[in-house]
């Protein structure tokens, strides 16, 4: 039994308490691959109440070619890519970063 210690061996004591040690994570997901035709991991994710999802997908599937030329968008040197992550980091929506409506068709 929990919390108790036997007569022939006494290895300490555990007890419960009715607060955490530590806050619940913001976003509880699971891996894309659990879905499969006619599966039930839809209902199964609704039920546990997952919010997020990670997704392994090929680049192409994503951006077949480049959303917003040039190529590489600028990036050439670790300094240009610090700047331009800290500049999409700041504002991760701004159409100058990603071209997120050329990027979200495929996938709706």
């Amino acid at each position: 039994m929990f919390g108790t210690s036997s007569t022939t061996s006494n290895i300490g004591r555990l007890t419960l308490k009715s607060s955490g040690s530590s806050p619940t994570p913001a976003i509880i997901g699971y891996n894309h691959g659990y879905f499969t035709n006619g599966g039930n991991a839809r209902a199964w994710w609704e039920y546990a109440g997952v919010n997020g999802v990670r997704i392994f997908i090929d680049p192409s599937k994503i951006e077949p070619t480049d959303d917003l030329p040039p190529w590489g968008d600028g990036v050439s040197s670790d300094a240009t890519f610090e700047s331009r992550k800290a500049a999409l980091r700041a504002d991760p929506l701004n159409t100058a970063y990603i071209n997120w409506p050329r990027v979200r068709s495929p996938l709706t």
